[in-house]
């Protein structure tokens, strides 16, 4: 996240917090207009990299050179609260992926349970102006913009809204000190920027008030336009999912790069094939340079509107055993501000099959657990032979019926035979007792496994639900199980003699 400061002597060691922003691209940081549309360009800095925003020295403190803010900002509703703010040089750190429409469609249809995470310095009591110097989190519902119009008038389809709709202990909302700040929607391993915190009620987080912010998606061609061909949006296609491979020999993927970009063209487009050492890359036609962490392939594309490239034929090799994820995306001149997931897969160069555990605990209404195995064989070249399943059973817990094809009291092994390419087998144990151990879980090949660290689980049977309350307790790849995530209310206002709204930030 970024911080957005102040200092009205243009001296940035006496520079203070305004506002939040996010950094969309290496030389733009997106935030809100009600914070900056009074200010000059060079009263302003960004700083990035900081948790703690008092600290005697920010990782990256960069000028701001140019500020604009969109032309069509209206200060009394807060419409359009959008401004761009470019930086004397590229940040080192990473840009946040901007939502587009159908990121924001999926999070509309999805669980609006706290779907939704808000960022900022702001204050963290309703009705405070003071900033805190650590970054704060607060996990939102997404609110629909039916209810949200029910409690804000001159809403339009370029705003966003998110609140606590049903709070159970620390309420939770954005506050004065956070506008400008990110709205972030999280799906599996990846995250988009859905909006701009831009205006609440002045009693933050009141019952069944939410938040309003700007909708970053509805401003892409704006975004895209101001920042003078800063953003693009290529996508990589033609990637076919995880590749596996016996060692000594090659993978070649076949992929195309489309200009999806709603304004820009691309130029010296080509492919980055991030991936770590051992590994070889060749793409006849392109110009390929290794760096620590990656391969950059160019020929000078260029790649207007709506235009996609040739198929290229990317060749990959190890000389002995590897596995990693490895991520094949487009890169130009500037910056992709979205990236698919099918541009990352897992790559194996390996003789052996890879086998991976995951367990399902449920209590059932006879009061019994039953732990069950799901034993998958994810690769697609070898069959991984003789598979063998070990349950460790935690002190003060037995089995209450063994399955035929596993034997043992303590240490209970049960045989699943041959699992072919892509093939799974599920395997259940019925227990009983009473005591907090956790149980250990592992499977065993006769031909190896690999890469390893997935084919070892553990489980507590006394922690297993009841089926009918919403499913078990599932747990994989080592791991001990899951965790809740906490967070103080935030925000940032300029009351601006409004009777029930206030822009989140503050005077400076």
């Amino acid at each position: 996240m970024a911080e957005v400061e102040i200092s009205r002597s243009g001296n940035p060691n006496f520079s203070a917090t305004l506002c939040g922003g996010t950094l969309i691209a290496p030389r733009w940081v997106l935030t809100a207009a009600h914070c900056v549309a009074s200010v000059e360009a060079e009263m302003l800095f960004v700083s990035l990299g900081n948790v703690n925003r008092t600290s005697t020295e920010a990782p990256e403190q960069l000028t701001v050179t140019e500020l604009q803010v969109h032309p069509a900002y209206n200060a009394t509703h807060f419409h359009n609260d959008l401004a761009l703010l470019k930086l004397a040089a590229p940040s080192r750190f990473k840009p946040l992926d901007m939502a587009k429409p159908h990121i924001v469609t999926e999070l509309a249809l999805g669980n609006h349970d706290e779907a939704l995470e808000v960022l900022g310095w702001g204050s963290t009591t309703p009705d405070g102006f003071a900033l805190t110097e650590t970054l704060q989190k607060a996990d939102l519902d997404f609110v629909s913009p039916d209810y949200c119009a029910s409690q804000w008038s001159n809403l339009t389809g370029n705003q966003i809204c998110a609140g606590e709709m049903n709070p159970q202990g620390q309420k939770q909302d954005s506050c004065r000190g956070d506008s400008g700040g990110p709205l972030v929607y999280r799906k599996d391993d990846q995250q988009w920027l859905v909006g701009v915190t831009s205006y609440g009620h002045e009693t933050c987080a009141t019952d069944g008030v939410p938040a309003v912010y700007s909708r970053v998606d509805r401003y892409l061609p704006w975004l895209e336009e101001t920042t003078s061909g800063g953003l693009v949006d290529l996508q990589t296609e033609g990637l076919n999912g995880d590749q596996y491979r016996n060692m000594s020999s090659a993978v070649t993927l076949y992929p195309r790069i489309a200009n999806t970009s709603t304004r820009n063209d691309a130029r010296n487009v080509g492919l980055r094939i991030e991936h770590q050492p051992g590994l070889s890359v060749a793409v006849p036609g392109l110009s390929c340079r290794t760096y620590t962490g990656y391969t950059d392939c160019r020929n000078s594309l260029f790649l207007a509107l709506g235009q996609t490239s040739a198929t290229y034929a990317v060749t990959l090799k190890a000389p002995s055993r590897w596995a990693d994820q490895v991520r094949v995306s487009p890169i130009s001149d500037s910056y992709d501000y979205f990236s698919l997931r099918s541009e990352a897969f897992n790559l194996v160069f390996s003789n052996e099959p890879d086998v991976v555990l995951s367990l399902t605990t449920n209590r059932g209404s006879d009061g019994h657990v039953r732990v069950s195995a799901l034993v998958r064989n994810a690769a697609t070249h070898q069959t991984a032979a003789r598979v063998r399943l070990g349950f460790i059973l935690p002190a003060g817990w037995e089995t209450v019926e063994m399955p035929g094809n596993c034997s043992g009291s303590r240490s209970v092994q049960c045989g699943l035979g041959d699992l072919g390419p892509e093939q799974f087998v599920t395997q259940q144990l019925l227990l009983s007792g009473e005591g907090y151990d956790p149980m250990t879980v592992q499977v065993w090949t006769d031909n190896g496994d690999f890469p390893t660290g997935d084919s070892k689980a553990y489980t507590r049977p006394a922690q297993a639900r009841s089926a009918s309350s919403g499913g078990g307790n599932t747990t994989g790849n080592d791991s001990g199980g899951g965790g809740g995530g906490s967070g103080g209310s935030l925000s940032f206002l300029a009351l601006l003699g409004l009777a029930l709204i206030a822009a989140r930030r503050l005077h400076q």
